[in-house]
């Protein structure tokens, strides 16, 4: 995987437009900046004062589902875990590791919480899935049968789908029989004509890229990453983050 972060800042600058902070007085947005942006000594600092909101560190208030704020530094630990990154941003991901790294260990040390435990997406799928109750037919141009009289492989069409929509239980299976993701599928051709890098068939392995890419350089993440500066923190950044990790973590184990 090669992220490549574009110059596409007319629309991050759009994204900001449309950005509004949680709903927490300004030193506790603060703290929730810091710890989004990895700034660890900052964050450390405010947690150590005390002088914020208790309530942010058992859920930053982003949905239904709870979300503690230590569960932010595991989300940037698992989109920060590689150097398969554009050349240029390279320093930017390596430092922002470190800092994150120093983030994990103090929520460990100070606070006991389990760092190390995988991070539970399934309570976040539908913040986690790209396309949100799409069926097969909407993504794929055919349901499942007609792509299976078409020559494509069950599984292969399954864990496809599965991808697209973050199906918790499909990824769960077709990752414990090894169903390859490294193949394109699209209803409008045979698996022999399918075209490759194209809008008009998906592949389960280069979407979790596109999906990871579009985070940084469309939804702004990258911006959190490459500023001192506190940047305020929104609902559809949490959620970019959630997706951007999930897939991150998808990716690392179809690549297996």
């Amino acid at each position: 995987m090669s992220l490549y972060l574009s110059s596409l800042w007319g629309v991050v600058v759009c994204e900001i437009l449309f950005r509004y902070d949680m709903t927490f007085d300004k030193k506790t947005n603060e703290l929730l900046s810091h710890v989004m942006q990895n700034h660890a000594e900052k964050a450390i600092s405010i947690l150590e004062l005390g002088d914020f909101n208790q309530a942010i560190l058992e859920d930053i208030g982003c949905g239904s589902q709870k979300l503690p704020l230590y569960k932010v530094s595991v989300c940037n630990a698992i989109i920060l875990s590689n150097d398969n990154w554009d050349r240029s941003f390279l320093p930017v991901v390596r430092e922002n590791r470190k800092q994150c790294h120093t983030l994990l260990m103090f929520w460990e040390e100070r606070y006991g919480y389990n760092v190390r435990k995988p991070m539970d997406f399934v309570n976040y799928q539908k913040y986690c899935a790209h396309f949100v109750d799409w069926d097969m037919k909407d993504l794929l141009e055919e349901d499942l049968d007609k792509l299976v009289g078409m020559g494509y492989d069950k599984n292969e069409v399954e864990l496809c789908y599965a991808v697209l929509t973050y199906n918790v239980e499909l990824l769960k299976k077709h990752l414990g029989l090894k169903t390859n993701p490294d193949v394109f599928i699209g209803g409008d051709y045979l698996p022999a004509d399918a075209p490759q890098y194209s809008s008009e068939c998906y592949n389960a392995l280069h979407f979790c890229d596109t999906v990871i890419s579009d985070a940084m350089s469309l939804y702004g993440l990258a911006l959190f990453y490459e500023n001192q500066y506190s940047v305020p923190v929104g609902l559809r950044d949490i959620e970019t983050l959630l997706q951007a990790a999930a897939y991150t973590d998808l990716q690392n184990k179809l690549s297996l």
